[in-house]
């Protein structure tokens, strides 16, 4: 049972009952944890428009990222966004033993090689930001990554850090 109030459509505004339609449409409901973030309007509309922008990457493709936020959740233990994730994960086809053989080994993810790369080095620089080097980046660049992609990368893999955290706290 989460620890704030899972917001249903009768008791959002109108902006945030525009989101609800519009997900609902996309993917066929409004996830429990878009219901908990509505308690922040503004972290709401933060949130689809980050995921609206990455939707239209102009060099990464739409698999990337749910294949990102599944591998850091899975590391993670953010039980919630490993289900959610694997949802959307079918929403491209993808089968429940497809889906278990990259949660631990991205070498079995269904993306192109250099894709595969820069989810490794997103997921390091997220979990042993340490660990990260220029190196790391000399071998994107390598592969053809921008320093744009490689940074927008980073930053959708360290807000799934951020979401999964709050949605752990708050018990969903």
């Amino acid at each position: 049972m989460p620890l704030l109030k899972l917001l249903e459509k009768n008791e959002i505004d109108v902006t945030l009952s525009e989101v609800y339609e519009s997900t609902e449409k996309m993917i066929g409901a409004v996830p429990p944890n878009m219901k908990l973030i509505a308690n922040s309007p503004k972290m709401l509309l933060n949130l689809v428009s980050r995921n609206q922008d990455i939707m239209t990457h102009p060099n990464i493709s739409q698999l990337f990222f749910p294949v990102l936020r599944l591998f850091i959740s899975n590391k993670l233990g953010f039980n919630f966004c490993v289900i959610f994730n694997s949802q959307m994960m079918q929403k491209f086809g993808l089968e429940g033993n497809a889906i278990e053989a990259f949660k631990d080994n991205l070498d079995n993810a269904p993306l192109k090689q250099n894709e595969k790369e820069l989810v490794k080095a997103a997921a390091k620089a997220t979990l042993n930001p340490d660990d990260f080097s220029e190196d790391d980046i000399k071998q994107l660049r390598a592969l053809g990554w921008t320093d744009s992609d490689i940074l927008d990368a980073i930053d959708h893999a360290t807000t799934m850090l951020k979401m999964g955290t709050v949605l752990k706290a708050l018990k969903l």
